[in-house]
């Protein structure tokens, strides 16, 4: 079961954006801080949650499923 982690928060940002640079704005965050937000979270758990590439990132299949419980769980 997953657990509400603020980590989250930065994890659905990036996704809705697309873009580290555009999600830590959004959030008010420098990208830098972001960035170690969400690298972090995939070592903690073992994850890779972005296919990241110099035209942004997209989320990987457990990306996809980690935000659909995500914003379940902040609901």
């Amino acid at each position: 079961m997953l657990m509400y982690d603020r980590r989250l928060d930065a994890i659905i940002a990036v996704a809705e954006c697309g873009s580290f640079n555009q999600a830590a704005r959004r959030l008010h965050l420098s990208a830098t801080a972001l960035i170690k937000q969400v690298t972090g979270f995939e070592n903690e758990y073992g994850l890779t949650l972005f296919a990241r590439s110099s035209n942004g990132v997209r989320l990987t299949t457990s990306g996809q499923a980690l935000i659909e419980d995500a914003k379940d769980l902040i609901r």
